[in-house]
């Protein structure tokens, strides 16, 4: 299924795999990246469950929705679409942004989450004049000038030059985001700090981390770990999006986790 969910805030951009009666797994992208974040895992996902991808707010089919303000405008559509599909609780994973929102499900509304798959994430994205000066990037320079930076950030220089394609069609995905949507994002980093809600999430957990993201640091998994009630940590030898980058050995552990579960 590929379609859309209707909002008060508007559409959000969803896609559906997968047989209906299977349990259901929420695949949540980072900032500036779409559903086809996924690709490398959806086959083998929806091989055991019934996976649900969506874009966030101004990024891919969900262009048009008011920008967020806050993580708990993106938490909350993240329980607009497990809605809009019939489900009331879900296995969760999330990368980088993502990452941070799964753990705001898990520790707002921890009836609907299963288990949790936090990859390249963190409970705290680094400091608000980090996120002010993104912003005023975007605001000045536009989309583009991130979209260059970003690709530095996701991927190590080796995989870089030997996936050009690859780089390049993140690159667009970036370039294509809305500018007020993905400052919108950018504002709900800014100020989101679960640090001190790790003790309250009871869900089993799978934390994700490269051994060169710079992003969200080996340092930031440990303290994940640490902080929850039943995590365990493993480290891929990547930059940010190790799905992508490692995508065999982090498909391959995600789904042993889950389907552990």
């Amino acid at each position: 299924m590929d379609g859309v969910v209707e909002t008060p805030h508007g559409a959000i951009g969803i896609r559906v795999d997968g047989r209906p009666d299977a349990p259901t797994l929420l695949l949540c992208n980072a900032l500036g990246t779409t559903l086809e974040l996924w690709d490398a895992q959806r086959d083998v996902f929806a091989a055991r469950f019934r996976t649900v991808c969506y874009d966030l707010r101004g990024h891919g089919r969900s262009l048009k929705m008011a920008p967020a303000t806050s993580l708990a405008d993106l938490g909350r559509d993240a329980c607009a679409v497990l809605d809009a599909v019939g489900v009331q609780a879900a296995h969760v994973a999330g990368i980088s942004l993502g990452g941070l929102v799964a753990l705001w499900l898990a520790v707002n509304e921890p009836d609907r989450v299963n288990s949790l798959v936090l990859a390249h994430t963190a409970a705290r994205f680094g400091s608000p004049e980090r996120w002010k000066e993104r912003i005023a990037l975007v605001r000045t320079q536009g989309l583009g000038a991130v979209a260059d930076r970003a690709i530095g950030t996701w991927f190590t220089a080796p995989f870089v030059a030997r996936a050009t394609t690859v780089a390049e069609r993140y690159r667009r995905m970036v370039a294509r985001c809305s500018p007020d949507g993905y400052c919108g994002c950018c504002e709900a980093l800014r100020d989101a700090d679960l640090r001190g809600d790790l003790g309250g999430v009871s869900a089993p957990t799978l934390v994700l981390a490269g051994a060169r993201d710079q992003s969200a640091t080996l340092e930031q998994a440990r303290e994940l770990v640490g902080g929850l009630a039943d995590a365990t940590l493993n480290v891929l030898d990547c930059a940010h999006l190790g799905n992508v980058e490692c995508a065999d050995e982090f498909t391959r552990e995600t789904d042993a986790f889950l389907a552990a579960g």
